[in-house]
């Protein structure tokens, strides 16, 4: 018995010209990367960011996502989650 004989049924049960559709987990994991891209960036070409101190950048990062995405529905978890990947992004230079 060969492996076309074992796998027979299985095989003609299946359509391998039906395409499916696949789901991409990167783009549903974080759907805000070029919001965090553009935050990132403006923080690095500001030179005195480090001087404020993490709840006065928790503030101006969370005022940012809130004015960048006032047309789109999200929850304060994900704002909170946005805020905390941004502060630990911009320490890491």
């Amino acid at each position: 018995m060969g492996l076309a004989d074992r796998f027979k049924d299985s095989l003609d049960q299946k359509d391998i010209f039906n395409t499916t559709k696949v789901s991409n987990p990167i783009k549903i994991g974080n759907e805000f990367d070029d919001l965090e891209t553009d935050i990132i960036d403006k923080i690095r070409k500001t030179p005195y960011w480090s001087e404020y101190s993490t709840s006065e950048q928790k503030k101006m990062i969370g005022a940012y996502f809130s004015r960048k995405l006032n047309d789109k529905s999200y929850s304060a978890f994900e704002k909170e989650e946005f805020v905390q990947n941004i502060l630990i992004l911009s320490n890491n230079k």
